[in-house]
């Protein structure tokens, strides 16, 4: 005798209560959604607070600032790993029953996507342990490889990734150490021609796609906008360079005061002792103070230049250590005073770096551009809100370095080791326990040591403080 389950008919109360369930279930979960979409890009361009306020008041979050400083000089063309386009897999079908091996492997499946394995690795590799399933035995056969994937490729890879997964945490500035002049299609011109110059010095908001995209091209390239990837060429002129992008984008473009700031530096050579303009104040009048470079932030006026006696093993590290412990926010301004190089002074110039910067038909002066306030209209210096000490915000840069390829160049490593920036405590679970500098080789490690290094930065990434009394815009 069978049995069928008959569902009794709802009343019509019955029917309403599941309605009514059902629309304030509906309703909760978009409110869930607008929280957990909140949750996953919880940075606010302006801080949510901040927004058509003009009463003191307090906002959070506030994205930090990641600056890529990307050697791309001639040696970034060596090769790193094997390029291969095809491959085929086996799995075992049957084990043998005396001593679990495969006795027995399977149909070829055949995977035309490329893959990326060291330089060297085998180009079959048997998976075959008795302690494993059948489904486990697997033989991989790697076919038509290319030793051409360079450790530029592999940087590549390294910043998309990054990129990708962190885009709704950070900002990203991406400054190439050689070729910086390059040029890309006007999109507000007829055909974008004639083209227009690229800026570096700007951090992209990732979140947003149309930013997104465009710092991707600046990695990969674009052939329909004329842009170029990144590519090896050049020289690596380091600690000279390291000026001009810290004065021109870590330094100008920070929006608040409690806003952090990381430098990543990508380099697999011996640095050129090629250095950086001098700043002291001695010749802030030159050209009647328009030339407003000489502010004496890493020189300050001392006599003779310090960093000539240093040796060159240690320039890195007397810009990165100014940058960890000196303040920047004195030393702010609205517009460039040095050139890409960071070797010349030059009048007030647009983020293009060609274009003269003139108010009222005049060229201004270093004082007249300083910015002596941040975004939410507070001065860089304001006091720490709650601080027990009377603490005051202080703006400095934390380096993380990188080094690959260097295994014959103990200068190099020692010159990229020194200047990393000091963990605050020894740390045995780090690859270097003592500085925030890694070692890369291989195209894996290169990709893991950027991985590293963002997982760090996001576990710290804390809720930023920031008070307003200036009325700014709702979005």
């Amino acid at each position: 005798m069978s049995t069928v389950n008959i569902k009794p008919k709802k009343s019509k109360i019955m029917q309403k209560r599941n309605f009514l369930f059902l629309a304030v279930s509906s309703a909760l979960a978009v409110v869930s959604l607008s929280q957990a979409r909140a949750a996953a890009n919880n940075f606010a361009e302006v801080p949510f607070h901040l927004q058509g306020k003009t009463t003191t008041t307090k906002a959070y979050s506030v994205k930090p600032n990641v600056t890529l400083y990307i050697d791309d000089s001639g040696s970034m063309s060596a090769a790193v790993a094997q390029r291969c386009p095809v491959v085929h897999i086996y799995t075992c079908q049957r084990l043998n029953p005396f001593n679990k091996r495969c006795a027995v492997w399977g149909p070829v499946s055949v995977h035309n996507k490329e893959v990326v394995i060291k330089q060297g690795a085998p180009l079959i590799v048997t998976e075959d342990d008795p302690s494993q399933p059948v489904e486990k035995h697997i033989r991989t056969f790697y076919l038509y490889c290319r030793v051409d994937y360079t450790r530029m490729d592999a940087v590549k890879r390294a910043l998309n990734s990054v990129v990708d997964k962190y885009r709704d945490k950070f900002y990203f500035a991406l400054q190439p150490m050689d070729d910086w002049l390059k040029f890309e299609k006007d999109p507000d011109k007829p055909g974008g021609f004639p083209l227009r110059r690229i800026s570096f010095n700007k951090f992209y908001d990732a979140s947003k796609p149309e930013e997104y995209q465009q710092l991707k091209d600046y990695i990969n390239g674009n052939q329909d906008k004329n842009i170029l990837p990144l590519r090896p060429t050049g020289g690596t002129p380091t600690h000279q360079r390291l000026n001009a992008v810290v004065r021109n984008t870590v330094f100008n473009k920070l929006r608040y005061r409690c806003q952090k700031s990381y430098l990543i530096l990508f380099s697999d050579g011996e640095a050129g002792d090629f250095w950086a303009l001098d700043d002291r104040t001695r010749f802030r009048d030159w050209y009647g103070g328009q030339a407003g470079y000489f502010d004496g932030y890493f020189d300050e006026n001392k006599e003779p230049r310090e960093v000539i006696s240093v040796p060159l093993t240690k320039k890195l590290q007397y810009y990165t250590d100014i940058l960890r412990t000196k303040s920047f926010g004195n030393y702010i301004y609205k517009k460039s005073f040095v050139d890409e190089f960071g070797g010349t002074a030059r009048y007030a110039t647009e983020d293009d770096g060609l274009t003269y910067y003139y108010e009222n038909g005049r060229l201004p002066k270093r004082a007249d551009l300083q910015r002596t306030v941040d975004e939410a209209g507070q001065p860089w210096d304001s006091p720490i809100p709650d601080s027990e000490s009377g603490e005051r915000f202080t703006q400095t840069v934390r380096t993380y370095t990188i080094g690959s390829g260097l295994g014959g160049i103990p200068y190099a490593i020692e010159y990229l080791r020194n200047g990393a920036s000091p963990r605050p405590e020894r740390d045995p679970t780090k690859q270097d326990p003592e500085r925030y500098f890694f070692k890369a080789d291989d195209a894996d490690e290169i990709l893991n040591a950027f991985e590293n290094i963002f997982k760090e930065m996001g576990g710290e990434t804390t809720e930023g403080t920031i008070i307003t009394t200036a009325k700014t815009p709702k979005i």
